[in-house]
């Protein structure tokens, strides 16, 4: 069973998104119309403040789903930032059954594919991670997948 669940902590409107669409004050948009309240990171990067700190809305949401529906219970996270991907995961990897999907997901089969495409080029190949390390590698652009799939 899946529960799709969207956690609402502020959207930045077009000034503060690459694309500059106009999201927050968009006639469709039903969410939280107030800014992100953002502070700098002990990465010394930007993110959501609403994720960090004593009884915040992320720990009390993993908390909950945990007490709810067991230990056992899969947590994704989906769609954060770059910044807010990495710290989150780093905070609860351990703590919960949790995996981001950008990082881990989507990173774990482009390696995949990879690695198949090693064996397409050299069918004869054993040593894929030997193989692997010889490649040459271009990532377009530094969200969290492409970080994932480097790391």
């Amino acid at each position: 069973r899946t529960m799709p669940v969207l956690i609402d902590a502020g959207c930045q409107d077009k000034d503060k998104n690459t694309a500059k669409l106009t999201i927050r004050d968009h006639s469709l948009y039903t969410g939280e119309k107030q800014e992100r309240v953002m502070k700098v990171s002990h990465n010394s990067t930007l993110v959501n403040v609403a994720y960090y700190g004593k009884n915040n809305m992320i720990d009390e949401f993993m908390g909950a789903a945990r007490d709810l529906f067991g230990p056992h219970c899969l947590l994704q996270f989906e769609d954060f930032t770059s910044n807010d991907a990495f710290l989150l995961l780093e905070e609860y990897r351990n703590k919960y059954l949790c995996y981001n999907d950008d990082i881990q997901g989507t990173a774990g089969v482009t390696v995949a594919g990879i690695l198949g495409a090693i064996k397409l080029k050299n069918p004869a190949e054993t040593d894929l991670i030997g193989a692997l390390k010889k490649e040459t590698f271009l990532f377009h652009g530094a969200g969290a997948a492409n970080l994932g799939t480097i790391s």
